[in-house]
């Protein structure tokens, strides 16, 4: 089973009598035994029947069981109850189980790979210094011909007089984390939020990266840190100080030795007296991606409990004591803040794997409390039941203890390069960035609501500099403009102000406006005031939306639009209780989000559902909304400071901090993208098939769009999809049928109708029939003959074949309807070939080969022309194409 163990192996046949095998540890302190445990759980008493005996070899400190198959273990030691050991398919890294050898079902994925747990899985770690002998029996009824092979393998101290073995850490069970540096990590000089000791890889093991399959150019790292998730490692609860490297070392061989993956699936292990164990190797000060949570390790990083917290599995659960709970705390404390992240808010993450079962779909993205138990996000119990509580609690303990809005990034924190940037101010004026907003001075703004006097900002405004940065201003209830981010300070005029309720800023980088409840728009540094539409019955204005040129449009409490500057009137329709409005790049339409969440169009803008994977939750309020700059979508802010995209509008990632008082108001600032991003894989792909669908060259917003959509969405072919729905590409085909079939150009209302059916799903081949068999072809081609021919011509290319044009005209004459006929010759292996060929041409540059031709004959038989252009931008041939 362990084939890199060249040790000798001896075998046991099933038995209370069998014999016992006194393996002798090498020079690496180890040894294994292989046994056949049968035959399963004795119904009447629910004990073991006939259990296999192993003699622990003098020396042995550990013991790791390993088995094959699904059947789960019961173990005991001498003078111990029965324990279960069973399997942990829910950890390990982000790949798949190997389907082939040498073959991993997920391209996207991370680090290492094959992981063996699907075939092999590490059933435990047991402590057996001082241990004669242990028993192994089958949880499940295993045939006496047919017995579970099980190996164990004996590790002994590699230093029991000092080194890895000494105490170490603080002192046990005094639960005190010292605020210093640790030995293989520098002191983080942001926040106040000093590194926790950490004991150094070296205080335990000297293994290094594991030479594993899948494990070269490892370790692998994120670009940040999103959340903590808190495992236990469900062994006993009653070791010493002195064993816990041993216990490590166990650990890390079962990972390493049995499982296959390339190090200790943890980024830190805690023991019960507090010691913090950094685990996985790469850095602890570094985001190292870590195989603890299947599917999820990408931007999280794991904490291991050692020891076992699940009320009434074996062995024995007890509840984390004192200690552990303050060294996950400080270690939480200095790794969540050192990348601004909120410990009471919650964050997206991407199920990365697609074997095994999932508690959380796979390939999808989710949202998760940022400290989160293993079981937020897999099928286990995993961190206990005794832990659970503990975990839930912990952000908010951070923050009582001092993590609160985090106004500083970690010292190597880089802003995205690419995309929208974001601003947020909360009701304690506290200013976050998120996406690819940098400023100087993040944090509190220039005023800070005093205790005695809780006045909430109103709105956020902002605009990026022209050296990159970001600055802006957050508007008071009493008219004050607090600067950020090197935003010079500017005054309100005395006279003719009313009650202020939303800001906006200038286009040309000088001046603001001031928006108030009596519907004025007050210029202030500069800008001009601007005229408001009158309107029959006056209502209070609560938001607005208004362009750097002074148009835009007031939103008012009835639900009512009043447009601003040259703005032309609109109406929104079905708003309750109004909340926001949004305003497209158009300047003449957008969107008003209401309380409920629903977000109405006005203007000609499409109509839009939150499209985020997950919905949020009842106690999440909307409180406003921005627009993107592609015109097609943007986002929903909720009190929380979540961003929820809507209209295919990227995932914010890093979600903003400000979230445990009420987020006030969202600023989005222009895009950006840097000379690396435009010069990536992904750029250069987005940017080639957008060209090829759109006829032109795809805008920098554009790009960054649907760069999203191949981020969080579900890669090229939902990108390629889109295209091939464009008004520019799934038009031309309208435009083409209208003339070729027709013969008259396209009038707006019927290609605009036609356009939207196949933008929500009616394929082109459906459209070309109606096209084809309306009654106005039949005519324009004299009669039935005449419209049989020009099928022939249009749909195949030649000449009609006398028994052919027979065989039609017939039908016709028979009654079949012509859209039905048309449907037959589309159907066609003729008709499926030539659109095959013309869309290789198009697309790729050149005939199919036999083989592939075929292929897309069939596959064009169940999809459609657009789908099939799809499918074809989405291929590697065509990703290489664009890589040129």
């Amino acid at each position: 089973m362990l084939a890199s163990l060249a040790l000798a192996i001896a075998v046991v046949r099933s038995g209370r009598d069998a014999p016992a095998v006194v393996p002798v540890l090498d020079e690496n302190h180890q040894a294994a035994v292989t046994i056949d445990v049968g035959p399963g759980i004795d119904g009447s008493t629910g004990l073991p029947r006939r259990p296999s005996a192993i003699v622990v070899p003098d020396g042995a400190v550990t013991a790791v069981i390993a088995a094959a198959g699904t059947a789960d273990l019961q173990v005991r030691t001498t003078g111990s109850d029965w324990a279960v050991l069973a399997g942990h398919d829910q950890d390990g890294p982000d790949r798949p189980a190997v389907v082939e050898p040498g073959i991993l079902v997920d391209p996207e994925s991370i680090g290492e790979g094959p992981d063996l747990t699907d075939r092999v899985r590490a059933r435990g770690v047991l402590l057996v210094e001082d241990v004669e002998r242990l028993e192994l029996a089958a949880s499940t009824a295993v045939p006496l011909d047919d017995p579970l092979p099980v190996e164990v393998v004996f590790l002994g101290s590699a230093d029991r007089d000092g080194g890895a073995g000494a105490e170490s850490g603080p002192g046990a069970g005094e639960g005190l984390i010292e605020q210093v540096a640790g030995p293989s990590v520098a002191m983080v000089s942001t926040a106040n939020l000093g590194q926790p000791a950490i004991q150094p890889r070296s205080a335990w093991t000297d293994r290094g990266w594991s030479s594993n399959s899948g494990c070269a150019g490892g370790p692998w790292y994120s670009d940040r840190i999103q959340a903590a998730i808190v495992h236990h490692t469900v062994t006993s609860n009653t070791y010493r100080q002195d064993q816990v490297p041993d216990l490590l070392r166990a650990i890390q061989f079962s990972h390493v030795d049995i499982n296959g993956w390339c190090d200790v699936g943890y980024n830190f292990l805690v023991d019960r007296f507090g010691t913090i164990w950094e685990g996985r190797a790469g850095g602890a000060d570094r985001a190292v991606i870590g195989g603890h949570a299947k599917g999820f390790n990408t931007g999280t990083f794991g904490i291991a409990l050692l020891g076992q917290h699940q009320q009434g599995a074996r062995p024995a659960a007890v509840e984390p004591g004192t200690a552990s709970e303050n060294a996950i705390a400080a270690l939480a404390r200095w790794k969540l803040g050192r990348h601004g992240v909120d410990p009471e808010g919650s964050t997206w993450v991407k199920n990365r794997s697609s074997s095994g079962v999932h508690r959380l779909q796979s390939g999808q993205w989710h949202l998760i409390p940022t400290v989160a138990g293993h079981r937020d996000v897999g099928v286990t119990s995993c961190p206990g039941s005794l832990a659970i509580d503990d975990v839930r609690a912990m952000g908010s303990r951070l923050v009582s203890e001092g993590l609160l809005n985090v106004s500083h990034r970690f010292d190597d924190w880089t802003p995205f390069d690419h995309g929208p940037g974001f601003v947020t101010v909360d009701a304690r004026a506290a200013v976050s960035a998120a996406g690819s907003a940098v400023t100087t001075g993040f944090g509190r703004s220039g005023r800070q609501p005093s205790t005695a006097n809780q006045t909430e900002p109103l709105a956020v405004a902002a605009r990026r500099q022209p050296g990159g940065t970001v600055a802006g201003y957050t508007l008071f209830p009493d008219g004050f403009l607090s600067p950020f981010g090197g935003a010079p300070a500017i005054g309100l005029p005395a006279a003719g102000l009313g009650r202020p309720v939303d800001l906006a800023l200038a286009g040309a980088g000088v001046g603001a406006w001031v928006v108030t409840a009596e519907a004025q728009v007050i210029g202030i540094a500069g800008a001009p005031s601007r005229p408001v539409q009158a309107v029959g019955v006056a209502s209070t204005v609560v938001a607005a939306a208004i362009d750097g040129n002074g148009n835009g449009y007031l939103l008012d409490a009835s639900g009512r639009l009043r447009a601003v500057g040259d703005a032309p009137g609109r109406r929104a329709s079905g708003s309750n209780r109004p909340l926001d409005v949004a305003l497209r790049p158009d300047g003449v339409s957008g969107w008003v989000l209401d309380a409920r969440g629903t977000i109405h169009p006005f203007g000609g803008a499409p109509a839009v559902t939150i499209d985020a994977p997950t919905r949020w939750a009842s106690d999440r309020r909307p409180v406003a909304i921005e627009a993107g700059p592609v015109g097609r979508g943007g986002w929903v802010m909720t009190d929380d400071g979540q961003l929820w995209p809507f209209g295919g509008q990227r995932l914010v990632l890093p979600l903003t901090t400000a979230t445990r008082t009420s987020a006030v108001d969202v600023a989005v600032v222009n895009q950006t993208r840097t000379v690396a991003f435009a010069r990536s894989a992904d750029a250069r792909y987005v940017t080639g098939v957008a060209g090829s669908f759109l006829g032109r060259e795809p805008s920098a917003d554009e790009v960054d769009y649907w760069n999203g959509w191949l981020t969080y969405r579900g890669g090229r072919k939902l990108v390629a999809l889109d295209l091939a729905r464009s008004p520019q590409w799934a038009g031309s085909r309208i435009d083409v049928l209208y003339q070729d079939v027709l013969g008259r150009p396209a009038d707006g209302p019927g290609a605009a109708y036609w356009l939207q059916q196949n933008q929500q799903g009616v394929r082109l081949d459906a459209i070309a029939t109606q096209f084809y068999g309306s009654p106005e072809n039949v005519v324009r081609n004299g009669g039935r003959a005449g419209f049989v021919d020009s099928l022939y011509r249009e749909l195949l290319g030649r000449e009609a074949d006398a028994q052919g044009r027979a065989f039609w005209i017939a039908q016709l004459r028979a009654g079949v309807p012509p859209d039905q006929v048309v449907s037959g010759f589309y159907a066609s292996v003729e008709s499926r070939q030539r659109r095959v060929r013309e869309l290789y041409t198009e697309l790729l540059g050149r005939t199919p080969g036999p083989s592939g031709l075929d292929y897309w004959v069939q596959r064009l038989g169940r999809i459609d022309d657009g789908e099939l252009a799809a499918e074809l931008a989405a291929s590697d041939e065509f990703f290489r194409m664009t890589q040129r």
